[in-house]
């Protein structure tokens, strides 16, 4: 079957772009996450940062209430566990179910896509163009062509790997468990603890669970999370129990160079273009922007691969920023003495 356009992860990123992509195309959304992630979602906290909240606003959409979880956020308590510091800053963010928030996304889809649920198992380029085989939920493989293709696949992408072999983005693993609560605390926790990552590790509470995560080194990232829960136990920060379940998923944690929009008509979006928060992992806001700018790059005369790539300059100087924030936030000494003195209260 033939396509204008393939658009491969039907996350935010895929999901805003198969909404606002020019009905003049005809476009094909392929969306794994069923299959992936056993009808769950990605493993996330399911917080929408103001800069997300901004975006969906300026298109027009309206959270439903439906997919809002308890409780919703007003603040975020910062904890370094070896200075025992912490620091309480406003922010709002809506938590909600994660699954049915990018479900309500690809909701949004005009009548010129069409979707169909698998898991992209390879792509490749030809004269003619783009072939994609996908592995559907009965295991079945179906092959689809188009003259272009979107890679919207997160950290992992298939897209980036398979046509940009030399495009390597640094990664980590995030893990997360999921706890019973004897009730809903409504902040969320950003937690420091050098020897269990040079990153950071969160937890928030969602319709009576509690969820602790964080983004770990790839080597020994479930060792270094379960240190990270004795720790915290033993400082009595935490009561975790006996974990509900536990999920994981790959995480790009970006570098300048990792920053990659695509070329030859391929275009990345969201995290598969490198697209992520470096200092906080949020990934949704910029998932959403990228999207955005790559449906109004079919809009424009000229190359759609080379206008998008232009559109995103100031995203990309946005998360360089982000690197920066990042170097300070992860540098001991200057992080405690930021919390102490209240920088960012």
């Amino acid at each position: 079957m033939k396509y204008d356009i393939i658009v491969i992860g039907g996350g935010p990123a895929g999901a805003t772009f198969a909404a606002n992509a020019p009905k003049k195309y005809k476009v094909l959304l392929i969306d794994g996450h069923k299959i992936k992630y056993k009808g769950n979602g990605k493993p996330c906290g399911g917080l929408i940062s103001p800069d997300a909240q901004k975006l969906l606003k300026q298109l027009g959409y309206e959270i439903p209430a439906e997919i809002l979880t308890d409780p919703q956020i007003p603040l975020v308590k910062t904890i370094d566990i070896d200075s025992r510091v912490t620091l309480d800053c406003a922010r709002n963010y809506i938590n909600v179910d994660r699954a049915a928030f990018d479900e309500w996304l690809r909701s949004k889809a005009a009548d010129n896509v069409e979707t169909v649920f698998g898991i992209c198992s390879d792509i490749k380029r030809d004269e003619h163009g783009f072939s994609v085989c996908v592995s559907g939920e009965n295991g079945d493989i179906s092959e689809y062509r188009s003259e272009w293709i979107v890679g919207a696949d997160g950290a992992d992408s298939i897209v980036r790997r398979k046509l940009f072999p030399n495009k390597k983005p640094r990664k980590y693993t995030a893990i997360q468990q999921w706890f019973n609560a004897e009730k809903d605390e409504p902040f969320y926790s950003c937690i420091f603890d050098k020897t269990a990552t040079d990153r950071c590790m969160w937890s928030l509470f969602k319709s009576g669970k509690m969820i602790f995560g964080g983004a770990f080194p790839q080597e020994n990232s479930r060792k270094r999370f379960e240190g990270a829960k004795k720790k915290l136990q033993m400082h009595a920060w935490y009561k975790f129990g006996e974990p509900i379940f536990t999920e994981a998923c790959t995480v790009v944690c970006p570098r300048a160079k990792d920053l990659y929009c695509g070329e030859n008509k391929v275009i990345l979006l969201g995290e598969a273009a490198g697209f992520i928060s470096a200092s906080s992992f949020e990934g949704i806001s910029y998932a959403i922007k990228s999207g955005k700018l790559a449906a109004e790059a079919f809009n424009c005369y000229g190359k759609p691969e080379k206008t998008y790539k232009r559109m995103a300059f100031i995203l990309k100087i946005k998360l360089m920023v982000k690197m920066i924030k990042a170097a300070l936030m992860f540098n001991s000494f200057f992080r405690i003495f930021a919390m102490k003195i209240g920088i960012g209260k």
